[in-house]
């Protein structure tokens, strides 16, 4: 458990970082038994990538898809001055995939998906109004909650 915590926290923190509004975070979870694996989300209403990357930097040259493929590299962040940042989707990624599973965002009007198999970048017909991460991760680890 103590693996999903480091890993889940960073993205935890950068919530209360991009929501405008914390009443408008929300976290849900499954533990699937008969796939023996665990699905999570995380969604705020509130700035998205794309907008964050904007403010941050003052720049408007990334679409959706650019500023998520932006934010999954380790050590892109919008954090200022000498405060660190930049790891929490590029862990997460890591992660998912350590453990036999994917993760999917969608900001704004972009889509992005990852697992072993493929990499999905689409843009979507309308936009979502914040950012949702979810992620899969195999049990393999986690007999306990059996």
């Amino acid at each position: 458990l103590l693996q999903i915590d480091e890993n889940i926290a960073p993205i935890l923190l950068n919530i209360g970082m991009h929501s405008s509004n914390s009443e408008f975070v929300f976290i849900s979870g499954t533990n699937a038994y008969k796939e023996n694996a665990l699905y999570f989300s995380i969604t705020n209403i509130g700035e998205t990538i794309k907008e964050c990357i904007s403010n941050a930097f003052k720049i408007t040259k990334y679409d959706s898809i650019n500023a998520i493929n932006w934010a999954a590299v380790k050590g892109n962040t919008t954090r200022k001055d000498e405060e660190s940042g930049g790891l929490g989707i590029p862990l997460l990624i890591d992660f998912a995939l350590e453990h036999e599973g994917y993760v999917e965002i969608v900001s704004d009007d972009g889509y992005w998906y990852k697992s072993h198999k493929k990499t999905v970048e689409e843009k979507l017909y309308k936009p979502f109004p914040g950012t949702c991460i979810s992620f899969k991760i195999k049990k393999i680890f986690l007999n306990i909650l059996n």
